[in-house]
């Protein structure tokens, strides 16, 4: 993830697809995040998935969710995520978890099917 004018922030990669683990690196290489999905992906019609953001000696920082909405039944996708983290983190550590937000968004829940192509991202 870069900050103009090609500033790197971080790095972002998928440890373990099957467990949905990520680890988020800063500019020097160093962990400064590791984020823990659900090892068994629920379905994402009836609840709210939670990815807890750790540490790099893994103690909790925030969350991050997908929420369920259950008021958007119409066609038209919306998907709700909420990124809560502790206010004395850097500035670049909290816009990379942002990142990671939308990345997780993108990797895990969108598809290529024609029905989402109308589809809304919210973050609050």
């Amino acid at each position: 993830m870069f900050y103009p004018p090609a500033v790197l922030l971080g790095t972002v990669k998928q440890d373990c697809c099957t467990c949905n683990w990520w680890t988020a690196t800063d500019a020097k290489d160093k962990v400064v995040f590791y984020i823990e999905g659900p090892c068994c992906m629920p379905s994402t019609c009836c609840q709210d998935i939670k990815f807890d953001v750790l540490n790099d000696k893994l103690e909790h920082l925030g969350t991050i969710v997908k929420k369920f909405d259950k008021a958007n039944v119409s066609e038209d996708v919306i998907d709700i995520f909420g990124a809560r983290f502790e206010l004395v983190l850097p500035l670049p550590h909290k816009v990379l978890l942002l990142g990671i937000t939308f990345l997780i968004d993108f990797a895990l829940f969108n598809s290529n099917d024609v029905t989402r192509s109308n589809e809304q991202v919210r973050v609050f």
